[in-house]
């Protein structure tokens, strides 16, 4: 097989890419030419954003022209990269690449604070880096065409609808049916989804195939010689909660299945007899080494794994595939961990600096894999924030050079904008940053927690192989102490630090102990961890402090009254009825602004007692009567006259 490339077309923003260029790398389809980026060029040819690019799983192309010229969309790179057949070539469009790392990149807008587009220096010149050692001059390009014969892509010699010798050793290990669960892992172009549509080939029982996107299982539905029934995850999980019996015997194919959530995932897995979960080791959607850590484990019933490891629709070794794994980090297999068992109080938490962090490769690539080992989801956009976000902390412990626990802190708070802070609190302004400052200062009306400067520990993670043994709670405490007596600058003058995390009773108890104090739940479950959004923080100052017991004092006394599904673990009892000036302020920025309806429940409620109006009561009531946008406007006007009184 050929190998696939990647070429960079020197070529100004508003200038158009000469059309002998597409001629020379295909001949005549225009069909297998696609063009990703920002806006459409050329109206013959395939065109696709960013944003849509995860719609193109399961499609193949022969020239792929990626226009990079205002933005470099890393998931874009990576997915497209996996639809290029072998023989292909992927035609990176950008200006000026002698100066491309200090370019204004419009992806900051994902992951920076700020508010226009910036720069992405440290991303750019690693990637330039990168390119220099996979590739090298002959494929950077300005008028002149590559020095290399017309393109002839094709398809991998798959055998037509049969299986390879690794795929049917597969196969006949999951036709013995042995578990319940099985989950085939690969990187991408191995041929799991394929797979999945062989294994189904033999199966007689009922089949359902699901997937975040239907056009990702048109490889699956290839090599199947019946028709599958496809259903998207939110109808599937609809339909087992109205008739699970239908599928009591069947089995359930799920492609890609670290696209879907956690909660999604759990939902389906308690129903069929069986389930066939195909996914992507490392890739564009971040890495599916947390489904293996997180999700399988937590399973009822017994489960097989399987790998495949060759490339069938391109080359081993392909320079592409070499290049991207190498720029999402992915080539870095983990270094063997230290025998010695460690114990907690002599691991060390040293603090590091962006700027130190990417300094050594090694540094930079372990913490990666760290958070990839750790966190059910990583992603891309995690990677562009590592390298060129603002406002981050970190800090690593190391056992013999090895990285076996770190954190990831990001500053927030320090505002001095009052108006803004007031519009905060009345949700007429959510700008960019400040996750759990402005939560705060919104839900539960402190806007001293914008005021005052804070550290959110966005991760905290350890190598699996030495969690549960009381270092993490080791780390979090020198975590406290270096904040509370920093030597580092920008830990001088904090208030609090938070956390923001998907509420388990363990990972309370964990954050519980070591200080923390549990100031807030979300309204619903999170779609992509399937538990309540928890908000926690420890005071650090005298202020840290008064912010931390009034958030306390305020979350215990509202969520009795919120109908929380967990408030019987944190109301106080009795149920506090008293309408104080809190609730006066909260029925002011309901009836007036944006405050949301859950939020203001608890003063509600404590308004209808004291009034003993039960038209009130009983607009409360008849919320399904009304679409939800007139209900609430309803309940606004209704609180509204009460205020006027």
């Amino acid at each position: 097989m050929l190998a696939r490339s990647l070429y960079i077309l020197d070529l100004p923003k508003k200038a158009e890419i000469p059309p002998h260029f597409i001629s020379h790398f295909i001949q005549d389809n225009l069909d297998e030419v696609l063009w990703i980026g920002d806006t459409l060029i050329f109206p013959a040819i395939k065109f696709v954003p960013f944003s849509q690019t995860r719609n193109l799983l399961g499609q193949e192309f022969s020239l792929i022209i990626y226009d990079g010229r205002q933005q470099l969309h890393l998931e874009s790179l990576a997915i497209v990269s996996g639809t290029l057949k072998a023989g292909g070539a992927v035609l990176m469009l950008v200006e000026n690449w002698q100066s491309w790392q200090q370019q204004p990149d419009k992806d900051s807008l994902r992951w920076h604070s700020a508010t226009y587009p910036v720069s992405a220096v440290n991303f750019r010149q690693y990637f330039k880096q990168c390119y220099d050692e996979i590739f090298h001059a002959n494929f950077i390009l300005t008028e002149n065409l590559p020095h290399r014969a017309m393109l002839s892509p094709h398809r991998a010699r798959l055998p037509h609808k049969r299986a390879t010798e690794p795929q049917q050793a597969i196969i006949e290990q999951i036709l013995l049916q042995q578990a319940k669960y099985y989950v085939v892992t690969a990187k991408r172009g191995r041929g799991k989804s394929a797979l999945a549509g062989l294994l189904a080939n033999h199966l007689t029982s009922p089949i359902y195939i699901t997937a975040a996107n239907k056009s990702a299982v048109n490889i699956l539905q290839k090599f199947c010689q019946k028709t599958l029934q496809f259903i998207a995850p939110d109808e599937l999980a609809r339909q087992l909660t109205l008739t699970p019996q239908k599928f009591a015997q069947a089995w359930l194919l799920v492609d890609e299945a670290t696209r879907l959530p956690l909660q999604i995932l759990h939902k389906l897995s308690g129903h069929f007899q069986h389930i066939l979960f195909t996914t992507t080791v490392d890739g564009y959607e971040g890495t599916g080494q947390g489904f293996l850590l997180k999700f399988l484990p937590n399973l009822e019933g017994k489960s097989q794994v399987f790998h495949l490891d060759f490339p069938l629709r391109w080359r081993e070794q392909d320079p592409l595939e070499g290049f991207v794994n190498k720029l999402l980090l992915l080539n870095e297999k983990p270094t063997p961990l230290p025998i010695k068992p460690i114990i907690p109080s002599q691991v060390k938490l040293i603090p590091c600096s962006q700027r130190e962090l990417i300094a050594k490769s090694n540094n930079i690539e372990q913490f990666y894999r760290l958070l990839a080992q750790a966190h059910y989801r990583t992603t891309p956009i995690d990677l562009r924030r590592l390298f060129d976000g603002d406002q981050q902390q970190f800090w690593l412990a190391k056992q013999q050079e090895q990285i076996v626990g770190g954190i990831w802190g990001i500053f927030e708070g320090g505002m001095k904008d009052n108006l803004l802070i007031q519009q905060i609190l009345q949700g007429t302004r959510r700008p960019k940053g400040n996750l759990v400052a402005q939560l705060l200062c919104f839900q539960q009306q402190l806007p001293s927690a914008c005021q005052l400067r804070s550290l959110r520990i966005s991760r905290i993670a350890l190598q699996p192989e030495y969690q549960q043994q009381g270092i993490g709670s080791a780390l979090l405490q020198q975590l406290q102490q270096q904040c509370l007596s920093p030597s580092v600058n920008a830990l001088k003058g904090l208030d609090y630090l938070s956390v923001s995390f998907g509420y388990q009773a363990r990972l309370a108890q964990f954050w519980q102990q070591a200080g923390f104090e549990l100031v807030y739940l979300g309204e619903h479950k999170e779609a992509s961890t399937g538990y309540y959004n928890a908000i926690a923080i420890y005071p650090l100052s005298e202020q840290g402090k008064q912010l931390c017991q009034q958030a306390q004092s305020f979350f215990r006394r509202d969520i009795g009254l919120q109908s929380h599904p967990l408030s019987l673990y944190f109301g106080q009892m009795p149920l506090d009825w008293r309408l104080c000036p809190q609730d006066q302020q909260s029925l002011q920025n309901f009836a007036q602004w944006h405050r949301t309806f859950y939020a203001a429940l608890p003063a509600i409620q404590r308004l209808i007692l004291q009034h003993q109006d039960q038209s009130l009561a009983l607009l409360l009531k008849q919320k399904d009567n009304y679409s939800q946008k007139q209900w609430l406007s309803l309940m606004r006007d209704k609180v509204r006259q009460y205020i006027a009184l």
